[in-house]
């Protein structure tokens, strides 16, 4: 596995020595790209924790009633398919 990436590494350096303004310009849009990104960070609002522990407690909450709603539904439809079968 290593020699395969050393290959690719080396075809990728090769590729780049013998373009360098391409490797001038992705080294450009990778620096436009993490200034972009670290300008939309700025707007970012982060809930706060009363939030963040809010919607996880209902995020729980209906997981729970989720599960219990499928559990009975299938305790249900269980006894039925068993007593249809059953009685044949």
């Amino acid at each position: 596995m290593w020699i395969f990436l050393g290959i690719v590494l080396a075809i990728i350096v090769a590729y780049f020595a013998a373009k360098p303004q391409k490797f001038r310009a992705m080294i450009e849009s990778i620096k436009l790209f993490y200034s972009e990104v670290s300008f939309e960070m700025t707007k970012v609002i982060w809930p706060t924790q009363n939030e963040v522990i809010n919607s996880t407690i209902i995020v729980l909450v209906v997981a729970t009633v989720l599960t219990i709603g499928i559990m009975v539904v299938d305790f249900i439809l269980g006894n039925v398919i068993t007593t249809i079968f059953a009685k044949s």
